[in-house]
């Protein structure tokens, strides 16, 4: 699980298909971990989207990387995907 600010920019406009690039801080953690590594770090994302005005498809896939403060595990990289 990860909280961030982003900013996200427009990269490309399509007829039907639109893809924006996202960038964020914030703090990650692992709840399925046995070690559960917690820690401030960055968030790299593409998000694309198709269809026209309420009827569309979006997906979202990048990866959260943090540093552990608990000095468990280090830095550590979570992926990040969802679909709506």
């Amino acid at each position: 699980m990860q909280e961030s600010f982003n900013y996200e920019r427009k990269l490309v406009e399509g007829k039907s298909v639109n893809l924006y690039g996202r960038v964020g801080a914030g703090i990650g953690v692992n709840l399925e971990s046995k070690y559960v590594p917690l820690g401030l770090g960055g968030l790299a994302a593409v998000t694309m989207l198709t269809g026209k005005k309420n009827h569309h498809f979006e997906l979202n896939a990048g990866v959260f990387v943090g540093n552990d403060t608990s000095g468990e595990t280090g830095i550590f990289a979570m992926p990040v995907a969802t679909t709506a």
